[in-house]
């Protein structure tokens, strides 16, 4: 098994998101997506409130939100127990982003994502309900707080995401965490999603 939390860790620092997923951002928001896409849209509020550098915001959100688009593809064909794996790919997402934000280093970065892998709850029987977007909304708030405590020291295992009582062993054991690194940095998927809304 990789180091898919390092990985990733790294990604969200220095990954350049191609010019044609900026002009496709708008579709995040675009009636008809799927909920959780929808809420991928409102990390530049969540993590960039006051940005100045609309291309910085920008990128933040792009990289965030390829982040979700990969741990939600590996994730929700293998879940278990009733977990939302959209709340579980938000609050990931959201931590990359908020790192990348605030210029955490990718081991920064990586215990990010594992502080915020820990965080990573929802229960699906709930996505059918108002209540969907306030345990989204917490989700991605929730990743925001976790790269602010990695900027701030917090320390946790570098296999947040894969490790033997990692996200997806929990979540998801029969999953291959593996499967989020497949094209990383070389193939966006976040356009696969965004393709699907007009």
């Amino acid at each position: 098994m990789s180091a898919v939390t390092v990985r990733l860790g790294e990604f969200a620092v220095t990954a350049a998101p191609p010019d044609y997923l900026s002009q496709a951002m708008p579709r995040l928001a675009a009636p008809g997506t799927e909920p959780w896409v929808r809420m991928l849209s409102e990390l530049s509020q969540a993590v960039a409130p006051a940005e100045s550098d609309s291309d910085g915001a920008t990128s933040v959100v792009l990289v965030g939100a390829e982040v979700a688009v990969r741990i939600h593809a590996a994730l929700a064909p293998h879940i278990e127990a009733g977990w939302d794996p959209g709340c579980a790919a938000i609050v990931i997402g959201a931590a990359a982003a908020a790192a990348r934000r605030l210029g955490l280093d990718s081991a920064e970065t990586a215990r990010a994502l594992s502080i915020a892998a820990t965080q990573a709850s929802g229960l699906a029987a709930l996505t059918a309900t108002p209540f969907s977007t306030v345990q989204r909304r917490h989700a991605l708030l929730r990743g925001v707080e976790a790269a602010q405590l990695a900027s701030t020291g917090f320390t946790a295992p570098l296999t947040g995401l894969e490790g033997r009582r990692g996200l997806f062993a929990v979540l998801a054991p029969s999953a291959d965490p593996d499967q989020v690194l497949n094209g990383l940095a070389e193939h966006w998927r976040l356009m696969e999603v965004l393709s699907a809304y007009p």
